[in-house]
């Protein structure tokens, strides 16, 4: 999609900006969700968008139940230049690159990192994100569980079909734990805070963003891995 590398810099521009409102809008919730259908950008041909439910502050329902985050304004934003409208369709990461990969959606955008094996895939705009991954426990762990050395057999949760489970397979050997993988963020959270697991990983902006609304988990390692870069 042609226009969406004309939009490289405006992306970067509307990235920083709506982190900061974001992890600074009061009332912003995180809430299980159903794949929905809304539309949204300019008033030409209609393309089909999938989107994670939620993964704040890249996508989620703000406490008015309207689907934000900096993920839906970038496409928004891209629509309206470009003069087309956005059927969202709320699924889930793994569900939205399934539904691309059957022709049920014209593309993703869900906080992707983009891969070699990905590109082999899927045509990627350019990035509009650089960041890496994090581990998180409970706040009351955070004394246990310092560094990648303390996870020997402990239960580390991650996001199927995410970078952060490639990433713990590449580490398990090393390290020891066991990895359980699950579709929903708010999955992996509960996990943790309910003790059916240790500790999970994924991206920082996602847990510093859970963080900040009150998750009751705290950060083990800021930079757990070199910067990967987000794309749609």
């Amino acid at each position: 999609m042609a226009y969406l590398r004309r939009f490289t810099s405006f992306l970067a521009t509307l990235v920083a900006l709506f982190t900061v409102l974001a992890v600074n809008v009061p009332g912003a919730v995180s809430m299980p969700l159903h794949p929905a259908q809304e539309t949204g950008g300019g008033s030409g041909k209609t393309y089909v968008i999938a989107t994670d439910t939620l993964f704040a502050p890249f996508e989620f329902r703000d406490s008015s139940g309207e689907l934000t985050g900096i993920d839906i304004k970038i496409m928004e934003a891209v629509a309206e230049d470009q003069g087309f409208q956005v059927e969202w369709r709320s699924l889930g990461f793994n569900a939205a690159l399934q539904a691309l990969s059957a022709d049920q959606a014209d593309g993703v955008i869900a906080g992707m990192s983009i891969t070699d094996e990905r590109k082999e895939v899927y045509d990627f705009s350019d990035p509009y994100f650089t960041g890496t991954m994090t581990l998180a426990v409970n706040e009351d762990q955070a004394d246990e569980i310092l560094s990648w050395d303390d996870l020997l057999d402990k239960r580390l949760m991650v996001k199927t079909g995410s970078m952060s489970k490639e990433v713990a397979r590449e580490r398990q050997d090393q390290y020891g734990y066991e990895i359980t993988s699950l579709d929903q963020t708010t999955t992996l959270v509960e996990s943790v805070k309910s003790g059916n697991a240790d500790v999970l990983m994924d991206d920082y902006p996602v847990i510093a963003y859970g963080v900040q609304q009150g998750s009751g988990l705290v950060t083990v390692v800021s930079r757990s891995r070199p910067a990967t870069t987000v794309s749609l």
